[in-house]
């Protein structure tokens, strides 16, 4: 196991397994904008204002709830500047 230090200014959590979570998450990732659409979804769950820098930390949890999710990850880690860290049952993924 390799152990990477993150510094974070924010961490922000989606936890797919709340319903207008992965409701709200799987239209994020039909949008167009990845970036503009994360912020939106963040202000719309009232979760932690997102920037799009690698001092933020999105982590999505519950990722088997929707294959869709899982099946764009790569397209998250590809247009956001943040990490992105995926929580699949006791397992995480960066």
């Amino acid at each position: 196991m390799i152990i990477v230090p993150i510094y974070a200014d924010r961490v922000i959590y989606v936890n797919l397994a709340v319903e207008n979570q992965l409701h709200d998450f799987e239209e994020l990732v039909l949008s167009n904008s990845l970036r503009f659409g994360t912020v939106n979804y963040c202000r719309k769950e009232r979760l932690e204002e997102f920037c799009n820098s690698k001092e933020t930390i999105l982590i999505i949890d519950e990722i088997q709830e929707s294959s869709m999710v899982y099946n764009s990850i790569r397209a998250l880690q590809g247009e956001l500047n943040c990490h992105v860290a995926v929580k699949e049952n006791l397992n995480f993924i960066f």
